[in-house]
C-alpha cells in the first residue's frame, strides 16, 4: 500500500515516448516494453518530477471526475504495477519499498 505522504517519480533510466496518446516505456536494464493507456499517460507525465501520492490522487479526482475512494484505489493499482516493473522509485516517510 502506498501511503499518501510517499513521494514517487519515474526512474531516470526508463526511456519513453508518446505514441498516439499512449505512453510506451522501455526499462533500462531489461529492455522490456510497457504500454500505458487510460489515465496512465497523464500520470506518467506528472511523474517526471517527484510527486506525493496524495497529490496524484487529487489530480485523478479533479481530472477524471472520480470520487476519492476510486482515485486512491486506481492509483494504488497503477503505482503497484509500475513498481513491479521497476518503472518508478519511491522515497519519503510513507514508503515501505
Amino acid at each position: 500500500m502506498w501511503q499518501n505522504d510517499a513521494v514517487v517519480r519515474r526512474r531516470p533510466e526508463c526511456a519513453w515516448q508518446d505514441v498516439n496518446g499512449k505512453v510506451v516505456v522501455v526499462t533500462g536494464a531489461t529492455r522490456r516494453i510497457h504500454i500505458l493507456d487510460g489515465c496512465g499517460p497523464a500520470l506518467w507525465l506528472r511523474l517526471a518530477q517527484p510527486q506525493r501520492v496524495e497529490a496524484l490522487a487529487c489530480f485523478l479526482q479533479e481530472t477524471y471526475d472520480v470520487d476519492a475512494a476510486r482515485a486512491h484505489a486506481d492509483l494504488q493499482e497503477f503505482l503497484a504495477s509500475l513498481a513491479r516493473e521497476r518503472l518508478i522509485e519511491a522515497t519519503g516517510p510513507g514508503t515501505d519499498r
